[in-house]
């Protein structure tokens, strides 16, 4: 290249200045796809659509982790302090994550306590629902019997 000429531009997909990962959105994206497919292989009930955004999240904030750690790992002794802080804040977004979406023994523990107050809620509600039907019915007939009392008085 001549001096003062511009370097032509990469061609998509090119990975030259690629380190580890850790910053590349695109390398975050296919850890992150990995990740997800891991999930979704030992917990299956994650693959319901409400909890798309939040496993979205988690997998990309661990994808970002293991990127991280592994350069971290194979840095041998030279750790640069931005690569470190990356590392702890997405572990750290990552468990806080996991424990929300029920990963941890801890998050199970409360998403299962959560789901069982929501059926004896549900529950509860339709025994309400019934009773109220019921109650209905009842006052129903009651005026219907008071409507044939007034019309034989009145005959």
């Amino acid at each position: 290249m001549v001096a003062g000429q511009e370097r032509p531009p990469f061609e998509p997909g090119n990975q030259l200045g690629l380190r580890h990962g850790a910053y590349s959105e695109r390398a975050i994206a296919e850890r992150a796809e990995q990740v997800h497919a891991a999930l979704l292989e030992f917990l299956p009930w994650c693959a319901d659509p409400r909890y798309s955004v939040s496993l979205q999240r988690y997998s990309q904030a661990t994808a970002r982790e293991q990127l991280a750690h592994e350069a971290l790992m194979s840095a041998g002794g030279k750790v640069s302090a931005r690569l470190l802080e990356a590392a702890t804040s997405a572990a750290r977004l990552a468990w806080l994550m996991g424990d929300q979406l029920g990963l941890t023994p801890a998050g199970h523990a409360k998403l299962k306590m959560l789901a069982a107050g929501a059926t004896e809620a549900e529950a509860s509600l339709s025994d309400l629902a019934a009773r109220g039907r019921d109650v209905m019915q009842a006052r129903r007939a009651a005026d219907a019997i008071d409507v044939e009392s007034v019309d034989e008085a009145s005959s």
